[in-house]
């Protein structure tokens, strides 16, 4: 066999490989972009969460209805205290911390299947 013919073999051959792994792996990426996405958007909206015992109300109007302080201005963009929104972004921050490690395992995830696919993995 020729040098030629070995290296033309060989990149016939890296060719296939990246065509095997791009196969494999695509149903995969697409699952781990949906679920990041969806994750996030979930995430996201998670003060919109309403119940019936809400009486109507969603998370964010219930917290706020709790933590508000009639002895302060209301802020007038919103209509709540300065306490009613200082426990509500920390809530949702809580609340975003709590998922934050499931959302960067899935991203890992993605990137290295990502680059398995480039040929990189």
């Amino acid at each position: 066999m020729t040098t030629n013919e070995r290296t033309r073999l060989l990149a016939e051959k890296a060719r296939i490989e990246a065509e095997v792994r791009q196969s494999a792996t695509a149903p995969l990426i697409a699952a781990l972009e949906e679920a990041r996405e969806a994750l996030e958007s979930r995430i996201e909206q998670v003060m919109n969460v309403s119940t019936p015992l809400m009486g109507g109300d969603n998370l964010a109007v219930l917290l706020c209805s709790h933590f508000d302080n009639p002895d302060q201005e209301s802020d007038d963009d919103c209509g709540w205290s300065p306490d009613a929104i200082a426990a509500y972004d920390q809530i949702k921050a809580a609340v975003e911390a709590h998922f934050a490690p499931a959302l960067t395992r899935i991203t890992e995830t993605l990137a290295k299947h990502k680059g398995a696919e480039d040929g990189q993995g």
